[in-house]
């Protein structure tokens, strides 16, 4: 399940801060997120995979992804709640500084795995 959100501004964070953009964008299309007091599984940088995808070049958008299974907590909550609660979660990271915004609500995704 993703939840969009545009952020005006991130804080790099890691070893990699020489290859970040001006406005804290990491070059990277995925970010694996292994901190234990979140639940976000990945970052997905619109912005990475195609300039085009963002109307505003000045802005990154960012997809937070979450495993989750159809019926359970995530699942269930209103579009707005979770996206507060993914906003919420971006923040608790230290990934993100002020501008933050929802961009879309959030998807979830009927399609079978099999």
């Amino acid at each position: 399940m993703t939840a969009g959100l545009l952020l005006r501004k991130m804080r790099p964070t890691g070893q990699r801060q020489d290859r970040v953009a001006a406005n804290g964008m990491p070059p990277d299309n995925w970010i694996y997120i292994q901190e234990p007091d979140v639940k976000l599984g990945r970052l997905q940088v619109f912005n990475n995979w195609s300039p085009a995808m963002v109307a505003d070049p000045d802005t990154i958008w960012l997809g937070l992804e979450y495993f989750c299974r159809e019926g359970d907590e995530l699942w269930s909550m209103a579009d707005g709640q979770f996206i507060d609660f993914a906003a919420g979660e971006l923040e608790k990271s230290a990934s993100a500084s002020s501008g933050l915004s929802a961009l879309w609500p959030p998807y979830r995704s009927t399609a079978s795995t099999r």
